[in-house]
Order: C-alpha cells, then structure tokens, then sequence
C-alpha cells in the first residue's frame, strides 16, 4: 500500500471522489448546453428521477448488506425523503445537479477519511474537513466557470455546493449514529 493511503479502501474511495470532481469540472463548457436541451425535450426530469432511483437502489444494497435494525432503517428511509423532497422543491434544473454532484463528493471525501482514521491515520473531525473539502471543490468549480465563455461566477451555486456537502454528510452522520445506537442497546 502507498504510504499515501491507508488501507486500499481509503484509497479506492479517494480515487472515486477525484473522478467524479474531473467529470463535474470536464463537463462545465457543455453542461448548460446540455441541461437546457434535456430540459427543452422534458427529459430532464426523468434523467434525475432515473439518478434517484439508483441512489435509493445503493442504499437499499448497502442496507441489505449490513442488515440494519428498524431504527437505521427508519433514519435511511427518512434521510431519502428528505432528499426527495429537497430534489422535488428545486425548481432549476442546474440547482438539481449540484446537489447530486457534490452531495457525491462529500460522500466519498468523508467515507475516504473515515476509512483514514479506521486505518490508523490522525483525522481531526472527518465531518467537518469533508464539508470544507467540498465547499472548496465547489468554490473551485465556480472560479472556472468565471473563465470559460458563457459560463459566470455564482455565489448561490457556491451556497447550493456547500449546502449539498452538509447535507450529506449529515444524513450520513445520522445514520451512522442510528448504527451505533443499535450497537450499544444489542451489548
């Protein structure tokens, strides 16, 4: 193992995250292109009801693996609809995007430093340096759109990047809480 990494997990998760920031970034010349023609053939929608669908299907994998008890699938199942109603209230096509982007690299971002301390490695709190890592990719984000023609600089993209992030990392936190809840009533 790279001394870089501390498990291949760890390192697995943080090349997941890297792809997926390389894909948001590489897409930024087209991507309002791109959601302005799925939204003109009303596609766009289902294009994101479809993304839903296989976030729910993740989680309903993960969930069977792990076997959890009524109270982490109660949490789950409430974390999803709040997300589907966050997903449903957002009316621009553009803010729907951010939020399943970045809520991605958060995700990965916090589940890459988790795996860091559980190998052995000196994380001061993972919640909070995987929400800044990923309010600082999508503050990032922005800055290059300010360059690229017909793109702007949007604080309320940068707002809807952080807020994805803390949202989840939040409802992972819950979750895992919900876990450990079980874990000390089964001792």
């Amino acid at each position: 193992m790279a001394a870089n990494f501390t498990t291949r997990r760890e390192r697995a998760l943080w090349i997941a995250a890297l792809i997926v920031v390389l894909l948001i970034l590489s897409s930024l010349p087209f991507a309002a292109e791109l959601a302005e023609e799925l939204d003109e053939r009303s596609l766009f929608d289902a294009v994101f009801a479809a993304g839903f669908v296989l976030i729910v299907v993740a989680v309903a994998s993960q969930a069977i693996r792990s076997k959890p008890g009524w109270l982490e699938a109660a949490v789950t199942v409430g974390v999803l609809g709040v997300a589907l109603m966050g997903f449903a209230r957002l009316a621009a096509p553009a803010e729907r995007t951010h939020l399943f982007e970045y809520a991605l690299v958060a995700v990965l971002i916090h589940q890459a430093l988790l795996e860091r301390q559980r190998g052995g490695g000196s994380v001061p709190m993972p919640w909070l340096t995987a929400i800044a890592v990923t309010a600082g990719i999508g503050l990032a984000d922005e800055v290059v759109q300010a360059v690229i023609p017909d793109r702007v600089f949007d604080w309320r993209d940068v707002a809807f990047n952080a807020g994805a992030a803390i949202a989840a990392v939040v409802a992972g936190l819950l979750v895992e809480w919900a876990s450990a809840f079980r874990s000390r009533r089964s001792v």
